[in-house]
């Protein structure tokens, strides 16, 4: 219980020595510097009893975490994500862990607000259910910076490739709606690395400023696609389609001279002499009939594949 001594009573008023009160601190909070709308990020924060009177309470109190647009707690605030706790001695402390989604809200500066001992019912309620020796101390706040990401999507062909030859380097680039996207300088270059997600090898360019962009995408042995006037208002996944494979010199064309790579090659794994990664279209590790069947698919074709 709560360790209540009274030294004083007045009419109607029963006046609490602060020494025996519990108080309450969020003594550590660790958050990310940036995140993307629609993304989920990890937090964390730490709350220690550093008064003398143990914290206890017969329902529970309540830890938050809120979104707000300076480090003042009021009902503006987006509410993200809650604990609830009924008692901590004197000195201990335990640390919550929280994972949730950026809201879509404007891409700026804001503050998470990470606030103990608070109110369940509304967002923005003073309710504090504790009495405390201190109640100017429940609360940190951390400066965060949200931005907008598109989170780029593509299939890659080989129907017996491994999951890891779903990892690979993909060069996503973002131009002016008309440019030429195999001479025109971009706006924006992201040199990523993919992963295996529900079938396809996904991406996150991030830090995107919102407007209209044909985005390409591109990988080694690949032919580079192109998808045309993508509006960019907040996070977003754009699917750039079938990256065709057979393109052994990265020239952009399938054609006679990637055959001659193949040729080359062929009958090959990896670690024996002779073996060109370049012509290992379904990253297999071995350069057989697939690959084969891959470039011979794509033969004649050139880049850039405009996707619907």
């Amino acid at each position: 219980m709560v360790n209540i001594c009274f030294i004083g009573v007045f009419p109607g008023i029963a006046v609490i020595a602060s020494s025996s009160l519990p108080d309450l601190v969020v003594t550590g909070i660790t958050a990310p510097d940036s995140a993307s709308t629609q993304h989920q990020i990890t937090v964390s924060m730490t709350v220690q009893n550093q008064g003398l009177g143990d914290a206890y309470y017969s329902g529970n109190w309540w830890d938050k975490v809120y979104l707000s647009t300076d480090n003042l707690l009021d009902s503006s605030d987006t509410w993200l994500t809650w604990d609830a706790h009924s008692h901590l001695a004197p000195g201990d402390n335990y640390t919550n862990n929280f994972t949730f989604t950026i809201p879509s809200v404007a891409a700026g500066d804001y503050y998470l607000l990470f606030r103990t001992d608070w109110g369940y019912y509304s967002p923005g309620s003073s309710e504090s259910y504790l009495y405390e020796s201190n109640e100017n101390n429940n609360m940190l706040s951390k400066l965060i910076t949200i931005y907008y990401s598109v989170d780029v999507s593509v299939t890659l062909q080989g129907g017996g490739r491994p999951d890891e030859g779903w990892v690979v380097p993909l060069t996503v680039k973002f131009f002016t709606p008309g440019s030429d996207v195999l001479t025109a300088p971009p706006l924006y270059t992201f040199n990523l690395i993919t992963a295996k997600i529900d079938g396809f090898a996904v991406a996150e360019a991030k830090r995107i400023v919102p407007g209209i962009y044909d985005i390409s995408a591109a990988t080694t042995h690949c032919l580079t696609n192109v998808k045309k006037g993508v509006v960019i208002t907040g996070s977003v996944a754009v699917n750039l389609g079938t990256l065709l494979e057979g393109n052994a010199d990265d020239s952009n064309a399938i054609n006679i001279t990637d055959f001659g790579i193949l040729a080359a090659s062929y009958g090959k794994s990896s670690g024996d002499s002779g073996y060109n990664a370049q012509a290992d279209f379904d990253r297999s590790g071995s350069i057989n009939i697939t690959d084969f069947g891959l470039l011979a698919a794509n033969y004649g074709k050139s880049a850039p594949i405009v996707v619907p």
